[in-house]
């Protein structure tokens, strides 16, 4: 016995609104995502100031008991942190880049299907020539 597979068949608008809510979806997530990792790298932030003034101390300390050959670690660790400084700025100005799409696809998406759903109710409304008129 041949069983046919019935594939439902669907229509412009569902598939419109499918499209439409998966742009939506993704928008939402993408900002949120990268809201979150916008603070995550504020936190990351404080945690290099943190060991900048640690090394900023140590390195007055140095400076005060007049050792100068104990301050190259000291000099060599603030510029690695300098330089993860610098990746973290480029970092957080992809996250704010990508929370911006994000925000647009949002909109996107949602003055589409607005526009959509009010063509509809156009169309939908009888015109005058539909209207019974009373005799």
């Amino acid at each position: 016995m041949d069983k046919k597979v019935m594939l439902k068949k669907y229509t412009i608008k569902e598939v419109a609104n499918s499209i439409l809510l998966a742009i939506f979806l993704i928008g939402l997530l993408l900002m949120l995502y990268s809201t979150y990792q916008y603070f995550d790298i504020e936190n990351q932030f404080a945690d290099i100031a943190e060991e900048r003034a640690e090394i900023g101390e140590a390195a007055q300390q140095f400076q005060d008991t007049g050792n100068t050959t104990g301050g190259i670690p000291l000099a060599s660790r603030d510029l690695e942190l300098r330089s993860q400084h610098n990746e973290l700025v480029n970092d957080q100005d992809n996250a704010v880049k990508r929370g911006g799409l994000g925000i647009v696809l949002l909109a996107a998406s949602w003055i589409i299907f607005d526009l959509v759903k009010s063509r509809r109710k156009k169309a939908d409304l009888p015109t005058e020539e539909s209207i019974e008129k009373p005799a």
